[in-house]
């Protein structure tokens, strides 16, 4: 059985100016499996969130390829890889993303929407994610007008919308007080027992990358090391 979710083959990123050119990455191969919790880690300007950008198809490489279910992604039209975001992935980000002029049920249901779900059931699912993290009597509040915490469990609950393959947090911890980053890291880190699915965790914090199973080192755009952490 192949339980290959994801993989990047030679991947490399470069930004150019008219009178530069710089490199993001260089010659980087990997792949994500059912199950795994894979940090990445470096430190600022190493490449670490540039790479979790191109695995999830938001930015596409320079040269080499990503291939999702061993699909390529070279292959896809724009309109593919916004379905495959859509309906394989799920994202947390530091800054939360939020619409902050929406409800919070509004913004978990954004992702169902999009997938073409009814009003009706988008808010069904949205209300029984929220009502798991705790949030259920915060359904109608303005998203601007949570705490930060608050506004991180939002966002989880709004990148599990559609049941992701792979869940891609990107400094998730990084703004939030040791309390709510801990409730943060449990929910992320559990993610990965609810079936065939992984978590890709982009982070700085190298307490929260041992607690994952796979630790890559991202430095100078390149891979400098891949350990197999301590287990949960």
């Amino acid at each position: 059985m192949n339980d290959e979710l994801l993989s990047a083959h030679g991947v490399g990123k470069t930004y150019s100016t008219r009178s530069t050119t710089s490199t993001a990455l260089d010659d980087v191969s990997l792949e994500v499996r059912a199950g795994d919790r894979l940090a990445i880690t470096g430190r600022s300007g190493s490449g670490k969130s540039t790479l979790m950008h191109v695995l999830s198809l938001l930015h596409s490489p320079t040269s080499g390829d990503v291939r999702v279910a061993g699909q390529p992604a070279s292959g896809m039209s724009e309109r593919q890889k916004d379905r495959v975001r859509n309906e394989r992935f799920g994202f947390v980000f530091q800054n939360f993303q939020l619409d902050h002029r929406q409800s919070v049920a509004d913004n978990v249901s954004l992702p169902l929407r999009i997938a073409g779900k009814s009003r009706a059931a988008a808010r069904r699912r949205s209300l029984d994610l929220l009502d798991r993290f705790g949030l259920a009597a915060l359904a109608a509040r303005r998203a601007g007008d949570l705490s930060g915490g608050q506004k991180q469990r939002v966002a989880i609950a709004r990148a599990l919308a559609n049941e992701p393959q792979i869940l891609f947090a990107d400094e998730p911890t990084g703004s939030l007080d040791s309390q709510n980053a801990e409730v943060v890291a449990e929910t992320l880190l559990a993610y990965p027992d609810e079936g065939d699915t992984a978590l890709v965790l982009v982070t700085h914090d190298d307490a929260l990358a041992r607690r994952c199973s796979r630790v890559i080192r991202v430095q100078d755009g390149r891979l400098a090391d891949l350990a197999e952490a301590v287990a949960r």
